[in-house]
């Protein structure tokens, strides 16, 4: 009996330490629905927020599940701001505790925002508190004034999301990479934000997407946007502020050179920069330039095997030297003999009347016989004289011109020798069909643009979602007028850009040269459809 009864003691002994080691450890719960909700204050277990008069040395925040501290030295931001660092902790997984320096003396009378960023998540998912503040004021009344506006892209005109609106009470210049803000907030999901607790001064304003959560302008991939005159807040003054966001053109990189190739040298740059400039050693080459956006082709044709040089100018200062080693032009043609065929090209098969047929190669074409180049109209197949081109910005396209006939087909036959391409290679004998569209299928747009800058120049594009189909720039005294003739039916879209440095191309802004972005105008036109006209009228004075 007496075991018996030692037996069951010993039993509920295990069964309760089991329990409390169980009780005393947090664990990730497991099934149930995927957990979305960040965590939140308890205040009746927490130091009561938004208190004047305060006069202690640490506060804290219980919260409503088992939580984490995420980078807690970057992310917590105290305005006015410290002269020593804070001590932000964890106690029993529950409870953030926040504790001034002993050497710290709060100012008098000052509303001080302690601002908790992402610090605070839930041990689970990793939810962060949304908007985590802890206010309070060593005077008598706690600042209530407000500044709120929006965030944009510089670029594309859309809202931005999780962009810092920050303020500076400091009004120099180089705060923005040197201290935190004395005041911030983050935009929402529609590019907006508010900060509320603000006290009448005047601030320096910045937006800044902070890639390293350090609160400072410290790298080049961070968009940046600022204002170029401080801000004053003051009780009679509503403060909307917009601001558009940027990223500073990023120092020249070659991020890769293809030179293994006989005939073709790619070099692939960082951006498009109109201050590259690239050469070549003269060793005897036959050589053609082609510049497609971040990329330059080189395509050479050298007789005699031989090392080579390429040079890469940026600003006229020398950026790299790329050696190009003697390759065999017989291996190349050996492999390469077949490869003067026609290209796949979007829509190949259906051709606008008002266009020339293009048919693309995979190297730049040198010369063409006509004798050996055929086309024929309709179905009786009735020979047709057309006038044959090579593209001058890109050579590898054969352009073929001619007064087509609407909905009625047309053959090409290329027969053999018939293009002859840089190398030397020709074509076997290619033969392609096509067929004429109705002008009834296309429409057209009608485009008035006002308001624009003397002696300004202005780029403008026409664009179908995110493409641009066609470019041109001018300079007019106030209006501009342009018919774009024979568009397929869709959604278009005009793109004007302020070009004030007469570059042709849109330059974001430079913080250090105090330069916005150049202005961009959009309008979204009605939808074009087939056989009709659309009017599109933009004002550039906004």
């Amino acid at each position: 009996m007496r075991q018996n009864l030692h037996y069951g003691i010993y039993c509920w002994v295990i069964l309760g330490i089991l329990t409390f080691i169980s009780c005393a450890n947090p664990v990730m719960p497991t099934g149930g629905p995927e957990d979305t909700f960040p965590p939140k204050v308890v205040e009746i277990e927490s130091t009561p927020n938004m208190q004047t008069n305060f006069t202690g040395r640490s506060f804290e925040l219980t919260f409503d599940e088992f939580i984490k501290l995420n980078d807690a030295f970057n992310q917590v931001v105290v305005s006015p701001p410290l002269e020593y660092p804070p001590e932000v902790s964890l106690k029993k997984g529950e409870t953030v505790i926040f504790e001034f320096a002993k050497k710290e003396v709060l100012r008098e009378e000052a509303t001080y925002i302690i601002n908790f960023g992402n610090a605070v998540k839930d041990l689970n998912k990793g939810n962060a508190a949304e908007d985590l503040r802890f206010v309070f004021s060593t005077g008598d009344f706690i600042d209530s004034l407000s500044v709120s506006g929006s965030i944009v892209d510089a670029f594309s005109g859309e809202p931005v999301a999780d962009i810092l609106f920050m303020l500076y009470d400091n009004l120099e210049d180089s705060v923005v990479r040197k201290e935190r803000p004395f005041y911030f907030a983050k935009t929402n999901k529609q590019g907006t934000f508010k900060i509320d607790n603000i006290k009448s001064d005047t601030f320096k304003v910045f937006a800044l997407k902070d890639n390293n959560s350090n609160y400072k302008f410290d790298q080049v991939s961070e968009m940046i946007g600022y204002s170029d005159e401080p801000i004053i807040v003051a009780d009679s003054i509503q403060n909307n502020v917009k601001l558009s966001v940027f990223q500073e053109i990023a120092p020249l990189r070659l991020l890769n050179k293809e030179l293994g190739s006989y005939g073709h040298v790619e070099l692939i740059f960082s951006e498009v920069n109109p201050t590259v400039t690239v050469t070549a050693e003269d060793v005897g080459q036959n050589a053609y330039w082609q510049y497609q956006k971040d990329t330059i082709h080189l395509w050479y044709d050298l007789v005699d095997s031989t090392n080579w040089k390429i040079f890469v100018q940026s600003d006229t200062v020398l950026y790299d030297t790329l050696k190009v080693k003697a390759l065999s032009k017989d291996l190349f043609l050996r492999i390469n003999k077949s490869t003067l065929q026609p290209q796949p090209m979007p829509e190949f098969g259906k051709q606008s009347p008002f266009k020339s047929w293009v048919i693309q190669f995979l190297y730049p074409l040198s010369t063409f016989d006509t004798s050996a180049i055929v086309l024929l109209e309709d179905t009786l197949l009735t020979p047709v004289t057309p006038v044959f081109e090579i593209d001058e910005k890109d050579k590898k396209k054969l352009v073929i011109k001619y007064d087509w006939k609407e909905s009625t087909p047309y053959t090409l036959k290329l027969f053999r020798g018939a293009l002859t391409d840089w190398y030397g290679m020709q074509n076997d004998t290619i033969i392609k069909a096509m067929t004429v569209l109705s002008r009834r299928d296309f429409g057209n747009i009608k485009l008035r643009i006002e308001n624009m800058k003397p002696d300004t120049n202005y780029v403008v594009q026409l664009m179908k979602g995110k493409r641009v189909l066609l470019e041109n720039s001018f300079k007019s005294d106030s209006v501009y007028v342009h018919d774009y003739i024979a568009l397929p039916s869709g959604g278009y879209s005009i793109r004007v850009i302020e070009d004030v440095n007469d570059n042709d191309r849109w330059d974001p802004g430079n913080y250090t040269l105090k330069k916005q972005s150049e202005r961009l105008f959009l309008g979204v036109l009605d939808e074009l459809q087939a056989g009709w006209d659309v009017e599109g009228v933009i004002s550039v004075d906004r």
